[in-house]
């Protein structure tokens, strides 16, 4: 009896623990290799993303993208950036914006 509460006891604290994780909410599939993308978290939790022409864009709250106009998502390593996989672009993408444009 002792050795059943024991196991239930143990399993329970290891799907509480799991749930501390403390990542930046990335939800995506395991990928082998190296990040093609850092992000230092400044808008939040990364759930996806995609490189484009003209830059990152990162799915904001309301489930749109958003281009990233701060450079916290970056190609290379930097301070504070974690690695992440990007995805792919969705089918109605953002098209490229005009320099100097918002």
């Amino acid at each position: 009896m002792k050795r059943t509460v024991m196991i239930a006891g143990a399993l329970g604290a290891m799907t509480l623990l799991a749930a501390c994780g403390g990542g930046y909410g990335y939800h995506g599939a395991a990928y082998a290799g190296d990040p093609d993308v850092y992000y230092d978290g400044f808008y939040g939790d990364y759930t996806d993303g995609y490189w484009a022409q003209d830059g990152f864009y990162y799915r904001g709250g309301d489930g749109r993208f958003v281009h990233d106009q701060g450079n916290h998502f970056r190609h290379e390593r930097f301070n504070g950036g974690r690695g992440f996989h990007s995805g792919h672009a969705p089918a109605a993408a953002p098209a490229a914006r005009e320099p100097g444009r918002p």
